[in-house]
């Protein structure tokens, strides 16, 4: 259906991730291609360059 999916993913929230996830590769069927983000929120990025 598509060729490529990119899923933001959250670890705090790994069923619901799961359950994206499980859809994702429904939608891309055989040939898609499935690329996982996951995006730190502002306030994590910013403790991270201390």
């Amino acid at each position: 259906m598509y060729k490529t999916i990119i899923m933001p993913v959250d670890v705090f929230e790994m069923e619901l991730s799961d359950k994206a996830i499980r859809h994702a590769e429904f939608l891309a069927q055989d040939d898609g291609v499935i690329h996982l983000l996951h995006v730190l929120p502002g306030s994590a990025s910013l403790s991270l360059h201390r």
